[in-house]
């Protein structure tokens, strides 16, 4: 078959997309591939679902792996997938994974998978053509549980660094339980030598619009310490629970929700949760 041929360079496409979308994202991971372009995936999710054991009794299952095959009719086929690991859920059976309420051709074999893992997570299901009549039945039961996974498990979309002031993030305890003596807002402070491992952040007010803060230079990014730097800001919206990537200009702005459309006001201290990895930091609000 010719290289050139639309199925192979929608092969070759999703190959890229998969590669640029998870690469470094915990909760979905390509394990294992077959073919070049590959034909076949095996996905692992780092998220919560649920099985049933010997006894029959319903229990949390934090690991699970999945099997996507791409036929010769893809994409006008959809792609065949099926679990390779224990899953009580209504549109899940040994054989296949229900994906014909949603599959598309011209859906994004990445966005299968970000839905696959919706679907284990229990944020999407079907009762009304269950393949696991049994677990449709306790899903229609036990609503109010779920979803057993709330998270969001589509990639954060990686932002420019901006130039902000280079006043310096503290990584410290919260402010009532600092000590009278403790530096002013403008000074550096030391890191303690055992820093825990989501440790706590202080993000300082950002200045007016129109008003630089004292001694700030451009191009600078607000720095936690010598290799580790603020490029992201990842935030919660309190009223729709989504979370979504701003830009750093925003610690002096106000920006609408894209889920719900809320409108939030950034000119006060965030209170947030640092994650630390490869020269990446996220922050979480609180």
């Amino acid at each position: 078959m010719s290289t050139s041929s639309p199925r192979i360079r929608r092969l070759q496409s999703d190959y890229e997309k998969i590669h640029q979308r998870f690469d470094g994202w915990p909760l979905i991971r390509i394990v294992g591939f077959e073919g070049t372009p590959p034909e076949q995936y095996k996905v692992a999710y780092h998220i919560r679902g649920l099985q049933v054991l010997d006894g029959g009794a319903i229990q949390e299952r934090q690991e699970h792996l999945i099997e996507v095959n791409l036929s010769l009719g893809y994409p006008k086929r959809m792609p065949h997938c099926k679990m390779l690991t224990p899953i009580f859920h209504p549109n899940f059976d040994p054989a296949s994974i229900c994906i014909g309420d949603f599959w598309a051709a011209s859906e994004g074999l990445e966005d299968l998978l970000i839905r696959i893992g919706r679907m284990i997570a229990y944020q999407e299901y079907n009762t009304k053509s269950p393949l696991n009549g049994l677990a449709a039945k306790w899903a229609a039961e036990n609503a109010h549980l779920l979803p057993v996974d709330s998270r969001e498990l589509s990639p954060p979309t990686p932002t420019p660094v901006q130039n902000v002031s280079d006043e310096p993030v503290v990584i410290a305890a919260p402010r009532e339980e600092m000590p009278p003596s403790a530096p002013g807002r403008g000074a550096a402070q030391a890191v303690p030598a055992a820093v825990p491992k989501h440790p706590e952040v202080i993000l300082p007010a950002p200045p007016k619009p129109g008003i630089p803060a004292a001694g700030a230079e451009e191009n600078k990014s607000i720095k936690l310490s010598e290799d580790l730097t603020l490029v992201h800001l990842t935030v919660r919206c309190d009223k729709c629970r989504r979370e979504y990537q701003v830009n750093l200009d925003a610690l002096a702005a106000a920006f609408r929700c894209p889920g719900c459309g809320a409108t939030h006001v950034t000119g006060t201290p965030y209170k947030c949760v640092a994650f630390e990895g490869a020269g990446l930091i996220w922050f979480v609000d609180k």
